[in-house]
């Protein structure tokens, strides 16, 4: 079997789709000595390939991503005489596919759900190829049970029966031997690229209601987008000298925060899957995040939930979480990036598509 995947999410650095991509890649090269593999991309961009089954296509152009994916794209499938394209940001080649079956991860829903905490951009192209690419596609796989239910009430074209779950999963970190949870400091911490979605500005009213003068809360994460509405909301924030934004950090840095603060404060409005959730928990963390959304199916019972859209509601969970004594966090990782590529190998192989 001849697998081709679209890797120009790769392009894009360090977003929640590419750190996807990159982990179950990372797998399938390890557990998939068979298959032959073809990475497309507009542009050469940093992966390391160990199996020698696998290799780079780089079709160099000066067209914008989606160009490049829906007219230049389909032509190299067909050169390279492609069996199967896997679409991993949800938007494949509809006008022309080069004969290839489609096999489609949907990450989730939000230029439907909530189209003001999009770019543009974005919401134009998903609005218009999304429906079409989900009717080319022979295997769709929505990364939770949360998203193929909301796909399931949105097209009514689809058939459940085409629809596999194949869910993210978090880091295989485990807390150092040394771990002590009463070195824990007093301050909570958010995770997120800084947009809209991510709710921070009611995180930052929530932080202002709690009656705390100690507390500090620490913001990680990329810029993202359209945030000078949360920079401002800062800067006029009767905290703001407890208010810490540290933008990218690496991995190691990540693991000490989650490590030492008090609670990871997730307040996102919607999310497909939400992976900062299981980071947390692996590092023995505990979690405050929103209730009505995907972090129920994956935190269940371990974690403590509020009303996102209700600062008042977040400000009672953080107080009532800051006046607890750190208790060990119950969690049962059922989420595992091995299994997930796995299942995906078994689509491969089944080619019932």
């Amino acid at each position: 079997m001849r697998i081709g995947i679209d890797i120009k999410a790769f392009k894009n650095g360090q977003t929640g789709i590419a750190k996807y991509l990159h982990n179950l890649m990372d797998c399938l090269q390890k557990i998939d000595l068979e298959n032959e593999y073809f990475l497309f991309e507009p542009r050469n961009v940093p992966y390391n390939i160990t199996n020698n089954k696998w290799q780079k296509v780089t079709i160099p152009t000066r067209l914008p991503g989606i160009f490049w994916q829906q007219f230049i794209l389909p032509f190299y499938l067909k050169r390279n005489r492609i069996d199967i394209l896997w679409a991993p940001e949800q938007i494949a080649p509809v006008i022309y596919n080069g004969g290839v079956k489609i096999v489609t991860t949907v990450h989730d829903l939000v230029v439907y759900r909530f189209p003001d905490s999009c770019q543009k951009s974005n919401l134009y192209i998903q609005k218009f190829l999304l429906p079409l690419t989900l009717k080319k596609s022979s295997i769709i796989i929505p990364v939770s049970n949360y998203i193929k239910n909301e796909l399931l009430d949105k097209f009514t074209f689809l058939n459940s029966n085409n629809l596999l779950v194949i869910t993210n999963a978090g880091p295989d970190w485990l807390t150092p031997s040394d771990y002590n949870p009463k070195k824990r400091q007093h301050f909570l911490l958010s995770v997120g690229n800084i947009e809209p979605r991510k709710n921070l500005i009611r995180l930052i009213k929530a932080f202002e209601k709690v009656d705390d003068l100690d507390l500090r809360l620490v913001i990680v994460g990329p810029k993202g987008w359209n945030n000078s509405d949360f920079y401002a909301a800062i800067e006029s924030s009767p905290k703001k000298n407890k208010i810490e934004t540290r933008g990218f950090v690496s991995e190691e840095e990540l693991k000490q925060l989650y490590l030492t603060c008090k609670a990871l404060v997730y307040p996102s409005i919607y999310e497909g899957f939400g992976i900062p959730v299981l980071e947390a928990f692996s590092m023995d963390c505990p979690v405050l995040t929103s209730k009505d959304t995907v972090m129920e199916e994956i935190a269940g019972m371990s974690a403590l939930y509020f009303d996102p859209f209700n600062p008042d509601s977040i400000a009672e969970k953080i107080s009532q979480i800051i006046n607890l004594p750190h208790d060990t966090v119950t969690f049962e990782n059922q989420f595992s990036w091995n299994k997930s590529a796995q299942q995906l190998l078994q689509i491969w192989n089944s080619y019932k598509i």
